[in-house]
């Protein structure tokens, strides 16, 4: 049998983190000398804590890792709490990277006074046409992959003939910028309208005039889009239609590179100062 020492230098974990690991149950020696209260392991107990050690790198939490300890011979269950933290880290992952690419662009400009990209915003005139679409209020922008994947399986159960190019566009419902309990409507365009079904609904996008830039990319662009948008409208002299929609020309659907993401923010416009109902 090893002591708590020798067992400590086997598995990389300290003394003390190893005496915690009795103490809340993950994992407790294999004999405590009661004359002494020595704690001694076995060789067989190496792999119980490399395991600990391997889920405590992966980001989990002691009461995950008992919880998947106690469940490893339910591979279903410990495949669940994988997943779950896979997705978690990969969120993590593109959060970093956001923040990276924003602190990049602002040495950028501290350092040479220029942006790291200019936007060229043009004005453009958009067809009357006929869309799908299926409205929803979420938690979070990040719900709208779920949206789409509503709305697609839909256009496949009641088998809608779209156009081509189908024209992929979000319109935000909301009257400003909300960061949760977000109203948005993910559409598609239709060479002919048919019936209503539950929260599948068909209306005509009317004859619009928008303020438009097309970029390539991250979707983290789209603020300073929207900025950039935002200043030349007032410097035109123009005001606010709509809400707001985007295109997406190029997205998630089509590529796993957000490199090629190909995406249109347009706000609609008018001359005149009179702003759409609140």
């Amino acid at each position: 049998m090893l002591k708590i020492g020798e067992f400590s230098k086997f598995t990389c974990i300290s003394v003390r983190m190893l005496r915690h690991y009795d103490e809340i149950g993950l994992l407790a020696p294999e004999k405590i000398d009661i004359k002494n209260g020595y704690r001694y392991y076995t060789f067989n107990q190496l792999t119980l804590a490399n395991n600990i050690q391997s889920l405590k790198q992966m980001g989990f939490g002691i009461s995950y890792i008992k919880e998947m300890l106690i469940n490893d011979n339910n591979l279903e269950t410990v495949k669940k709490y994988m997943n779950i933290k896979y997705l978690e880290l990969k969120d993590e992952k593109e959060n970093i990277e956001n923040k990276l690419k924003m602190l990049e662009n602002s040495l950028l400009i501290l350092n040479t006074g220029k942006m790291k990209r200019e936007y060229n915003v043009v004005i453009k005139e958009f067809k009357e046409m006929n869309l799908v679409y299926y409205r929803d209020i979420v938690p979070t922008y990040d719900e709208m992959g779920r949206m789409w994947d509503n709305l697609e399986l839909a256009v496949i159960n009641m088998n809608i003939k779209l156009t081509n190019p189908s024209y992929p566009l979000a319109i935000f419902n909301d009257r400003g910028y909300k960061e949760s309990d977000v109203d948005i409507s993910v559409c598609l365009s239709v060479s002919e309208k048919c019936m209503d079904k539950c929260e599948i609904k068909f209306e005509v996008f009317p004859l619009t005039t928008a303020a438009t830039v097309i970029f390539k990319g991250n979707y983290h662009q789209i603020k300073d889009v929207s900025k950039s948008i935002g200043m030349w409208i007032s410097k035109n002299s123009y005001e606010l239609s709509a809400p707001n929609f985007i295109i997406y020309h190029v997205s998630p659907h089509d590529t796993n590179n957000p490199d090629e993401y190909v995406t249109e923010v347009c706000f609609p416009i008018k001359s005149d100062f009179h702003k759409y109902a609140e």
